[in-house]
């Protein structure tokens, strides 16, 4: 085993198994079935609230249950908890409205406002929840305008304002792209002529690196009429500035400025198209208009560091350093901020205005010490640079830090260039010297596949859109293992198959159909195999509950698995055989992602080898990428309604059981198999099956 990995299983105290057991067996409905069997509230609350300290966002009814126990008695405690659940549930309007209603029956009216007009955002295509905010928020307007006494100014209720600019953060770091373009078009439209929210969503576009997400934006904002003309082509020049047309954004710019001169934004952004474009000349002359001279007092300087955005301190640094003025050494709070945007705008000038002028930039930063005074600017800059393929400059980067990353960011580099034991040796210095993380608030980036949203009826093209789709996931997964360092052979060093044993995934038909094609022409043996496992574990679940095992629609089995599958129910995945998995090159979708996705940014799909490998990957940032495993699930979803007329899931062994035409023929059947139906559906499966059985008897 690869030493970085051993360092790592070594320091994972008291796992014995990988696998995440707890919270497989310990339900939401298990956890609520378990408090209301307490009778004292005190000690039922208290058991709620220990298992929701570890994380609130695998047991939402529970949570909720224990906010409606606690509003009254301690309504702090509940708005903080259904402020973590907004955190958990991204795009969801309930927890909103759940800290409205708190606020409300405290009558803190702006914090309530706060949280109703979030609620109504993300109440969009739903009339009558938008009806309800709605409803409310004119009671609060009504308060506030009336000047009721407000206790959003007492200090319980202080920081309690819900602010929109970091909701929208939020989503752009939980969801897709295109997602995250969705929301910032509705929180427009649902407060029409609010240019405060045109500013938010220009304010975060920057950091979308889908240009055809903000084409979207710059196409809606050419369209909408509830703003002024000025306003319109600010919100287009910055737009096209973040799609580097630099010459188009600066006309649209100008346009601005012509009818307000004093429109800073305007200015600022004017300011980043020439720096981007490499003219020093017109950056550092349209800089001056913002702030006429870097040659600031200490006590001006310091209140700027601590007031000023993270991008506007980022140009305010590349612009003393084009004037070769040195600044003042303060302690900068948002030094990791300032760095970040630093480097993202070397690279665009990187790759705009050349190798040249970034060297000029990066030698004026070394003179002007910039490097100690912003000790992450060159790690964040080595990052962009391995990203660009630029291994030379990235390393000439790392030798201005001492920090840890330093190791992570060479075996990065190492991998890369296919020097895998240089590779090792820095991982495993890493490693040492970061030890185990006990940060538990890592988020997750959830990463799309390109999935078409229409599909053909043709067999074949389907088949081959299933493995373009593997080999997405494939390919993602290698960026992912790259970045952060992760064994991509964890599962076979370690010698581990754990995911394999005591469960099975649940899969979809068009998964199965792809599956069961590749095992048709494979050995008779293997198929054989592979049946018998799967009829001995189906006929053990017909002889524990005493029914047929079922398929499933995709949305019962994610709302309601256990119900039809419950956690005890173990055993062997079919495939399983002493060397690991014997049907690898065919395998389902969520074997293929396993470690490197999750279905919504909480149950992160993976063991504790790879959980740990994430945890520590970087202290760069708390964010991880992961595969978003819905979008396979959409797509399968459509899929399946073409090749059976029903999208349907099941456990592996449910669908091989049986041969394909009967498995066909139950799956078909799901919607059936249910209610006044489900005799007839019963006769009708018999008789078809012996009918096939006598059919079989008389060939032979």
């Amino acid at each position: 085993m690869k030493k970085s990995l051993d360092l790592l299983l070594s320091a994972l105290s008291g796992a014995i198994s990988p696998m995440k057991t707890d919270t497989l067996i310990l339900t939401d409905d298990i956890l609520l079935q378990e408090a209301r069997k307490i009778s004292n509230q005190a000690d039922r609350i208290n058991h709620i609230k220990k298992t929701l300290e570890k994380s609130p966002g695998l047991y939402l009814n529970s949570a909720i249950y224990l906010i409606k126990e606690t509003k009254k008695s301690d309504p702090i405690y509940a708005y903080d908890l259904a402020f973590k659940l907004s955190h958990k549930s991204i795009g969801n309007s309930f927890p909103y409205f759940l800290m409205a209603e708190i606020a409300v029956e405290n009558k803190a009216w702006q914090v309530a406002k706060s949280a109703l007009e979030v609620a109504k955002w993300f109440s969009f295509g739903h009339k009558n929840k938008v009806e309800k905010a709605n409803n409310l928020l004119q009671l609060v307007l009504k308060k506030i305008i009336n000047n009721e006494k407000d206790n959003s100014v007492s200090e319980i209720w202080s920081g309690k304002l819900i602010d929109k600019s970091y909701v929208l953060l939020l989503i752009f770091d939980a969801l897709s792209e295109e997602s995250f373009f969705q929301y910032s078009i509705q929180l427009i439209k649902s407060f029409p002529g609010e240019l405060e929210n045109y500013d938010r969503v220009y304010q975060t576009l920057y950091l979308v690196e889908d240009k055809d997400t903000v084409k979207k934006f710059a196409d809606f904002i050419k369209n909408d009429n509830c703003i002024s003309i000025e306003h319109k082509n600010l919100c287009l020049g910055i737009a096209y500035y973040n799609l580097h047309e630099n010459d188009i954004s600066i006309n649209l710019l100008e346009e601005v400025l012509k009818i307000n001169s004093e429109n800073l934004n305007a200015r600022f952004y004017m300011t980043l198209n020439y720096l981007i474009k490499g003219n020093e000349t017109k950056f550092t002359q349209s800089f001056e208009k913002l702030l006429p001279s870097p040659n600031l007092s200490q006590e001006v300087f310091s209140e700027l560091i601590k007031t000023a955005s993270p991008l506007f301190l980022a140009a305010f640094f590349i612009w003393c350093s084009v004037l070769n003025i040195e600044t003042q050494v303060v302690n900068i709070t948002q030094e990791k901020n300032i760095s970040v945007e630093m480097a993202k705008l070397i690279i665009e000038v990187y790759k705009q205005a050349g190798e040249a002028e970034v060297d000029n930039l990066l030698s004026k930063f070394k003179t002007l010490n910039y490097f100690s005074l912003l000790p992450m600017l060159s790690l964040y800059l080595s990052e962009l640079f391995i990203k660009e393929n630029q291994f030379k400059k990235a390393k000439e980067l790392l030798t201005l830090s001492q920090d840890i990353e330093v190791h992570r960011l060479l075996a990065w580099i190492y991998r890369l260039e296919g020097k895998e034991s240089e590779s090792e040796k820095e991982l495993v210095e890493y490693r040492k010297n970061l030890g185990l993380s006990t940060d538990r608030n890592i988020a997750y980036k959830m990463v799309r596949l390109s999935l078409p949203e229409e599909v053909p009826g043709d067999t074949e093209k389907i088949m081959k859109l299933l493995e373009d789709a593997y080999l997405q996931t494939a390919a993602i997964k290698e960026k992912i293992a790259l970045e952060y360092g992760i064994l991509k052979n964890t599962c076979f060093e370690a010698k581990c198959n754990e995911c394999c044993k005591k469960t099975f995934p649940i899969i979809s038909y068009t998964e199965y159909f792809y599956l069961n094609n590749w095992l048709e022409k494979q050995s008779e043996d293997l198929r054989k195999q592979v049946r018998a496992n799967s009829l001995n574990i189906v006929n053990a679940y017909k002889q524990k509950y005493k029914k047929d095992p079922p398929f499933l629609t995709a949305t019962e089995a994610s709302i309601n698995r256990v119900k039809h599958y419950p956690a005890d129910f173990v055993f062997d995945c079919p495939a399983l055989v002493p060397e690991g998995c014997s049907v690898y090159e065919a395998q389902p979708f969520i074997c293929r992602a396993y470690g490197y996705a999750s279905p919504d940014r909480i149950s992160f799909m993976g063991c504790n080898f790879y959980i740990e490998q994430f945890k520590v990957a970087t202290t760069l940032t708390p964010m991880r990428k992961v595969i978003d495993m819905l979008t396979f699930g959409a797509f399968v979803k459509l899929t399946d309604e073409k090749l059976l007329g029903i999208d349907v899931v099941a456990p592996i062994p449910v669908w091989f059981a049986q041969d394909h035409k009967r498995t066909a023929w139950l799956a078909r059947g799901r919607r059936l198999s249910k209610g006044l139906f489900a005799p007839v559906f019963s006769f009708m499966t018999r008789l078809y099956f012996d009918m096939l059985d006598k059919k079989a008897l008389s060939k032979q």
